[in-house]
C-alpha cells in the first residue's frame, strides 16, 4: 500500500504490516455518528508525522500508566517527538503551521491528562505565542476545531489547577463564536454551569432522570447562578444571604438522599447516576458555603467514591447528559490532581467537553468561563467575568429554542 507519511524516510517504526492510522475511527462516549474531529483531525494526524509521532508519545504515556513500557523508553518516545517539533518550529519561526499547533496542543493536552504539568505554563506561552503569530485563534484551520481544542485545554488546565487560563490573559485573543448545528438534542449539553429554562425538572422525563435527580441540578445551577451574579465587593449581609441559599441547598439534598461520605450518615440505595448527581452537588454546596476551593472541600474519599459511581453509568446514559457530566468532572477533578484517579477524570473532562463543543461552541465556552470564573470566587477572589453577559443571553436565546420546540 502507498505509504501514510509524506516522506518515506520519517515514516515511524510500526511493526508488522504498517497501522492503517486513516481507516481508524473513534467514537466520544459512545457516539457513533461522525463528527469534525473524526472527518478533520484524525485523517489530518495520519498524514502528518509529526502528529503521527507526537500520538506513539500518547500511546507511551498509557502504556507506562498500565506498566506495560518502562518511563525511560517512554521519555525518549517524548523526546524524539520533542525534537521533531523543533524542528518545524524553527522553520516555521514567523507564522507557524496548523500542524505544528495541531502539534503543541497534543503536547498540551497528553501532559495535563497525565499530570505532567511541571512545565504546562511555559507550554502554554508558547502557544499563545504561535497562536498571536497566526492573528489569534479565529484564525486557526479546520474550521475552528484547533481553535476549540486550544482552548478545552487551556480551560482544563485552569479548571485542574485552579488557575486563571492562559490563553484570555490578553485581549487580543479571542474565540470562534460560530456553532454547527446541534447534535444530539441540546437538552444534553444543559449543565448546572449555565442558567436555562429547560430545566432539569420540566424535562426529567426526556432527558431520563428521576425526579429527585432532577430537582438536585436545578437548585444547583440556581445556586451557583447566584454566585456568579454577585457584584464585586458585595456587602456581607449578601455574602450571608448567599451562605444562608447554599446551607439551605445543601440540607435539601442531604434530606433526599445518602448523605455526603466524608460527613458520615445512612446511605439508601440508589443509582450510579443519582449518587454521582447528589455528591457533586454537595461537593458544590459544600465548597460555596466555607468559601474554599473544590480542591479542599472535596476529600480524596470523595474522589474515589464519586468516581467509581461516574464510571457505573453507562456511556449512553452520560451521551443524553454530557452537561451534566462536565459539571460533575468540574466538581472533582481539581481533588483528583495527583490521585490515581486524575487521568480517568480529566481524560473524561476533556472528552466531554469536546463533544460538547463539536455541538454547540457558545454553551460550552461559557460552562467552561462560568465554571472558571466559580473556581476564581471559591478561592476569595470575585465572580465578575465583563465578556460573559452578551454570551449567556446567546446561550439562553438557544435553551428558550430547545425548550420551546
Amino acid at each position: 500500500m502507498p505509504s501514510l507519511w509524506r516522506n518515506s524516510d520519517q515514516r515511524l517504526p510500526l511493526t508488522g504490516s504498517r497501522f492503517s492510522a486513516h481507516s481508524y475511527q473513534t467514537t466520544v462516549l459512545a457516539i457513533q455518528e461522525s463528527n469534525q474531529y473524526q472527518t478533520d483531525f484524525i485523517p489530518f494526524c495520519a498524514q502528518s508525522p509529526l502528529l503521527a509521532r507526537i500520538a506513539t508519545y500518547t500511546g507511551a504515556c498509557l502504556l507506562n500508566r498500565t506498566r506495560q513500557m518502562d518511563t525511560q523508553t517512554m521519555m525518549s518516545t517524548k523526546g524524539r517527538a520533542i525534537q521533531m517539533l523543533n524542528k518545524m518550529l524553527a522553520e516555521q519561526s514567523t507564522r507557524p503551521s496548523d500542524e505544528a499547533i495541531s502539534g503543541v496542543i497534543t503536547f498540551v493536552s497528553t501532559d495535563i491528562c497525565h499530570d505532567e504539568t511541571q512545565h504546562l505554563r511555559i507550554h502554554f506561552e508558547g502557544l499563545r505565542e504561535m497562536i498571536r503569530l497566526r492573528g489569534g485563534l479565529q484564525c486557526l484551520g479546520m474550521d475552528g476545531l484547533l481553535a476549540k481544542l486550544a482552548a478545552i485545554s487551556d480551560f482544563i488546565a485552569s479548571i485542574t489547577l485552579e488557575l486563571p487560563p492562559l490563553l484570555e490573559e490578553r485581549a487580543d485573543v479571542h474565540l470562534p463564536r460560530s456553532t454547527s448545528p446541534l447534535q444530539p438534542s441540546p437538552l444534553a449539553y444543559n449543565t448546572p454551569l449555565v442558567p436555562s429554562p429547560a430545566t432539569f425538572t420540566k424535562f426529567a422525563r426526556p432527558l431520563g432522570l428521576q425526579e429527585t435527580t432532577a430537582s438536585i441540578l436545578d437548585d444547583v445551577q440556581f445556586l451557583v447562578d447566584r454566585v456568579l451574579d454577585l457584584p464585586v465587593d458585595s456587602p456581607p449581609w449578601e455574602l450571608q444571604k448567599l451562605l444562608s441559599m447554599s446551607d439551605w441547598v445543601y440540607n435539601r439534598v442531604s434530606a433526599g438522599g445518602p448523605a455526603h461520605p466524608s460527613r458520615g450518615g445512612p446511605r439508601r440505595a440508589q443509582g450510579p447516576l443519582h449518587r454521582s448527581v447528589e455528591m457533586a452537588a454537595l461537593i458544590t454546596c459544600h465548597a460555596i458555603r466555607s468559601r474554599q476551593p473544590f480542591s479542599r472541600a472535596c476529600s480524596r474519599q470523595d474522589v474515589v467514591e464519586l468516581l467509581q459511581n461516574v464510571q457505573c453509568v453507562p456511556l449512553e446514559t452520560w451521551r443524553g447528559l454530557l452537561g451534566v457530566l462536565m459539571w460533575v468532572l468540574v466538581a472533582v477533578v481539581p481533588a483528583a490532581h495527583g490521585m490515581d484517579q486524575a487521568f480517568h477524570s480529566k481524560s473524561m473532562l476533556m472528552v466531554a467537553t469536546l463533544q460538547i463543543g463539536l455541538g454547540d461552541w457558545d454553551v460550552t465556552h461559557c460552562a467552561l468561563r462560568r465554571a472558571v470564573r466559580l473556581q476564581g470566587w471559591l478561592a476569595g477572589g470575585d465572580a465578575s467575568d465583563v465578556g460573559e453577559a452578551g454570551e449567556r443571553s446567546e446561550v439562553e436565546a438557544g435553551s428558550h429554542a430547545a425548550s420551546n420546540p
